[in-house]
């Protein structure tokens, strides 16, 4: 795998190596057991600063994608592509069972405000759950707005229930993917609505 970086891109390079490594793992590029380059090798390519390189590939590890084997190097882990899958499509199931649970329909809930991990993790669920774009991430999602550390599920609820008062309306569905292919939705009501 050659890495490359785009320092004008405004996104830090740790960031550009990682989004690299997930996609070539989601187009085929990079399997299972597959090694990666030695970080000394990359910084050498791409002129950075070896630590860099060190952070994303300990990111990459922390998410489960790599395997950082002690004196051999960093290797695509058995699972890595699964669970690449699964969190990008975890949202969707505990949304669809806080529903169930709640005995409410899509169609009930006026707002999903759902985490964006990954850039494909919104656009997965619309498409999964037939979401209605005017509905979901209404003001921007964690792209646009940021992604807090241990902070997101207060961003995501406080941005749902806003933006319920605002317009009016009384149910809205807060969601996020967690590691390891987990996800959590949260029912808001807003009780002054009609």
């Amino acid at each position: 795998m050659i890495f490359r970086s785009n320092p004008s891109s405004g996104v830090p390079v740790y960031l550009q190596l990682i989004e690299q490594v997930k996609h070539a793992i989601d187009v085929g590029a990079l399997r299972p057991g597959d090694q990666l380059p030695g970080i000394r090798r990359v910084a050498e390519d791409i002129v950075i600063n070896p630590n860099t390189v060190a952070k994303a590939y300990r990111d990459l590890e922390h998410e489960g994608v790599i395997e950082l084997r002690q004196g051999a190097g960093a290797f695509i882990a058995e699972n890595g592509a699964a669970n690449r899958v699964a969190r990008v499509k975890a949202a969707q199931p505990a949304i669809q069972a806080l529903l169930a649970h709640c005995d409410l329909a899509l169609d009930d809930v006026a707002l999903f405000e759902i985490n964006e991990a990954q850039g494909a993790q919104v656009l997965a669920c619309e498409q999964v759950l037939g979401l209605p774009r005017e509905r979901l991430n209404v003001n921007g999602g964690s792209i646009a707005l940021g992604h807090p550390l241990a902070a997101t599920g207060v961003r995501l609820t406080l941005a749902v229930a806003r933006e319920l008062r605002r317009r009016g309306r009384r149910w809205g569905v807060a969601s996020a993917c967690v590691g390891g292919g987990q996800g959590m939705a949260l029912l808001v009501e807003n009780t002054e609505a009609d």
